[in-house]
């Protein structure tokens, strides 16, 4: 079991020294660290992503297993899954 989710993790994604994204089976989140203390605010989950990248814009691409990929503006769901194949 993950101390991150109970359901584990199928992806991290690094935005930067101090940022960071992890998604799985029922979960999507935006991690922060500041010192010491690492922090995560939840994402709208829309289905399993376990590929990434972060652009230095804030923007978030992920690809899911169903083949979608999904852009995340600033830790928001920008728009709805693009089919990519």
């Amino acid at each position: 079991m993950s101390p991150v989710d109970k359901q584990g993790v199928t992806c991290i994604l690094w935005v930067s020294d101090t940022a960071f994204i992890t998604t799985g089976p029922k979960h999507i989140k935006f991690w922060t660290k500041t010192g010491r203390s690492v922090n995560a605010r939840r994402g709208k989950f829309v289905e399993v992503s376990t590929v990434g990248l972060a652009l230095p814009n804030g923007v978030s691409i992920l690809g899911t297993v169903k083949g979608n990929l999904l852009m995340y503006k600033n830790g928001q769901l920008s728009g709805k899954p693009l089919q990519s194949h």
